[in-house]
């Protein structure tokens, strides 16, 4: 198993950079379609994230003006616009962001089924550890 999907494999609590800042970002959703620029310090990083009340339809772009749309229907031949992935409410998931420049800013695009949806999510990068 490769080193960043190990991370991805162990979640952890979020941890206090400071301030009582601890990494995690409280994101609302409705049923519009949003763009929230990702830390830049998560660049590469392990993140976990999990929605509440509703599913969310999200994916990852270094463009703020992408979309997805969460009433998107599957085709024979496989639907691919604006079609990104379902978060299902009140399940855990982690993964590995992928990098981006200095210069750039990574966004969270989403959108949920339904008004009044909270996601959470976090950094699992540890102080020095990479």
């Amino acid at each position: 198993m490769s080193s960043l999907l190990n991370k991805a494999v162990v979640i952890t609590l979020p941890y206090d950079v400071g301030s009582n800042e601890f990494g995690v970002k409280k994101i609302d959703s409705d049923g519009t379609h949003k763009a929230t620029a990702l830390p830049s310090t998560w660049s590469g990083a392990a993140v976990a994230f999990r929605c509440f009340t509703n599913n969310i339809v999200a994916a990852l772009s270094l463009n703020s003006s992408a979309e997805v749309d969460a009433a998107v229907a599957a085709t024979n031949t496989g639907a691919s616009t604006k079609v990104g992935m379902t978060i299902v409410a009140g399940t855990l998931y982690a993964g590995v962001l992928p990098t981006w420049g200095p210069q750039e800013t990574m966004y969270l695009i989403h959108e949920a089924a339904a008004d009044n949806t909270v996601l959470e999510m976090w950094s699992m990068r540890l102080p020095n550890t990479g």
